[in-house]
């Protein structure tokens, strides 16, 4: 899911799940600042953020891979117009992921955020 992190989007996982559990997140963190966005938001809520992992490296080694497979597959697969652009944007997907990357600009957080902080 596609979101922007803030408090209500925590507050309201929170809510949902009643305050009992942890949050398991993945976040594509766009800019420069060099931070976890669910971390920051969990910290500034009194939540405990319990585990907070760059994993960038996994998310270019992911892309390198789709990018080569959907190369291949644009060469020998789909034989249909809808087929051959849907490869097509892939590639170009996954080469804007790593130009970001590789500038800095994109990174990926795995953060688990312990719900049953104060309200």
């Amino acid at each position: 899911m596609f979101v922007p992190v803030d408090p209500d989007l925590l507050l309201g996982i929170r809510d949902a799940l009643d305050g009992r559990g942890r949050l398991f997140a993945t976040v594509l963190a766009f800019g420069s600042a060099p931070r976890d966005p669910v971390k920051a938001v969990a910290t500034e809520l009194g939540l405990a953020a319990i585990g907070s992992d760059d994993v960038t490296d996994g998310l270019v080694r992911r892309s390198e891979h789709r990018r080569r497979v959907a190369c291949h597959l644009l060469r020998r697969g789909p034989r249909t117009v809808r087929g051959q652009l849907a490869m097509a944007l892939i590639v170009v997907e996954e080469s804007v992921v790593q130009r970001l990357v590789r500038a800095g600009r994109l990174r990926r957080w795995r953060t688990v955020v312990d719900l049953r902080g104060p309200d």
